[in-house]
């Protein structure tokens, strides 16, 4: 069994499915970018666009406070292939989010530890772009000091991350994060969850302290080539999103989004 694998289909539940059949566990967001910044440019995990087992979630409080939540725990509602066949029968909403259960969007909430579960302010009102970067940013990535980290390691036009504008409905709203290549304009964004699934996936004995994921070599088979597989991702989770704002001025128009951009744009 090697240390890790990558995995792509149809759609996240049956990637994550096929991920767990075979005893791999799918990275979250910081776990990749970490393993990122341990490689060269040339290895696969710099290629393409990552789905990650991280989440968002948008929700309002007991109390009425509106509440964005970005967990990076492997234990996430979202985490289980059959809550998400679960939450899609229930529909799909705008930039590709599904409705979790109130239960689970508290127990995120209770969890909140600023290490591996973030509860973020989702009154964005007046705020500044500065004060967006530090409040959503870190959350996204897992912290700012990997943020700071990993874009020393990215090529300037990467240096991109899509975070649309939090959508509050009466129920909580949630979607997958995701990470794209190195030298993609949209860098990181919010993942359609109906849409194709690319995960990294490492056995039970991988040690982040002493392995090195080098896939460069790896060579996958699927169903769809994955050259049919990037290209959905392609057009269904950047081109198409419409919360994303590509700035040309380097300020925010919150009518459409954050678009927190460190450095060049494209």
């Amino acid at each position: 069994m090697s240390k890790a694998k990558i995995f792509y289909g149809e759609n996240v539940s049956e990637t994550l499915t096929e991920c767990y059949r075979e005893k791999y566990r799918p990275l979250n967001m910081p776990e990749l970018l970490r393993e990122r910044i341990k490689s060269t440019q040339d290895n696969t995990l710099w290629n393409g666009l990552y789905t990650t087992n991280s989440i968002r979630v948008t929700g309002t409080t007991q109390k009425g406070s509106k509440v964005v939540v970005y967990s990076h725990s492997p234990d996430h509602y979202l985490s289980n292939p059959d809550c998400i066949k679960e939450a899609l029968q229930m529909g799909i909403h705008k930039g590709g989010n599904v409705i979790i259960p109130r239960s689970e969007f508290y127990a995120l909430i209770d969890k909140a530890d600023g290490i591996n579960t973030f509860a973020v302010d989702g009154d964005l009102g007046n705020q500044r772009l500065d004060q967006l970067f530090y409040a959503h940013a870190g959350p996204f990535l897992g912290s700012k000091e990997l943020v700071e980290k990993y874009f020393k390691n990215t090529p300037a036009q990467g240096r991109m991350i899509n975070i649309p504008k939090p959508e509050f409905k009466e129920d909580p709203l949630a979607s997958f994060l995701f990470v794209g290549g190195a030298h993609g304009c949209s860098h990181f964004g919010i993942s359609y969850i109906q849409c194709a699934g690319r995960y990294v996936g490492v056995s039970p004995d991988f040690n982040p302290q002493t392995d090195h994921l080098n896939l460069s070599a790896q060579v996958q088979r699927s169903k769809s080539s994955l050259a049919e597989i990037i290209e959905a991702l392609d057009d269904r989770r950047i081109s198409g999103e419409e919360a994303v704002q590509r700035q040309t001025d380097e300020r925010v128009k919150r009518e459409k989004g954050i678009a927190v951009v460190i450095g060049s744009t494209c």
